[in-house]
């Protein structure tokens, strides 16, 4: 899959493959869950099943495969609210906006074995969130006017 993916810098700076990574699931993380979605209206929210767990995925915008996406990936310890602002925006530019939750925060299955918690298991999820999505392929986006 072909999908530009932002990145928040926090993602390289997490746990280590094979070291505890606390999960933000907490009952006071899900308490708040339903406010942050009620927060953004325009956004929508499901479970998808990918790479043997249920990702929560947050997506604005046209939600034909055939719409340009971004892929949203959150950092440590952040969840698909963080990129709330820049998905309405780009959602009204016509952009298909896709936002999961990682594994173990948020809405998303959290694997009690600490090993399937590495940058892998990470890259699987969302390949296979982008298979599930149908999200397959997709074109590059204009070239840049040269700088002056």
């Amino acid at each position: 899959a072909q999908v530009p993916i932002l990145v928040s810098p926090e993602l390289s700076s997490g746990s280590q493959s094979g070291t505890t990574r606390p999960s933000i699931q907490s009952d006071r993380v899900r308490s708040v869950l339903p406010t942050m979605a009620a927060a953004a209206p325009e956004i929508r929210h499901r479970q998808v099943e990918a790479n043997g767990i249920t990702m929560h995925v947050a997506e604005a915008g046209p939600a034909s495969a055939a719409a340009l996406a971004v892929l949203f990936v959150h950092g440590f310890p952040e969840l698909w609210y963080s990129w709330r602002h820049q998905m309405e925006h780009l959602a009204a530019r016509g952009y298909r906006c896709v936002a999961p939750d990682l594994r173990g925060y948020g809405g998303t299955s959290v694997p009690p074995d600490p090993a399937s918690y590495t940058a892998f298991h990470v890259v699987g999820d969302l390949v296979a969130l982008l298979d599930a999505l149908r999200l397959r392929q997709v074109p590059d986006p204009p070239a840049r006017p040269p700088s002056r």
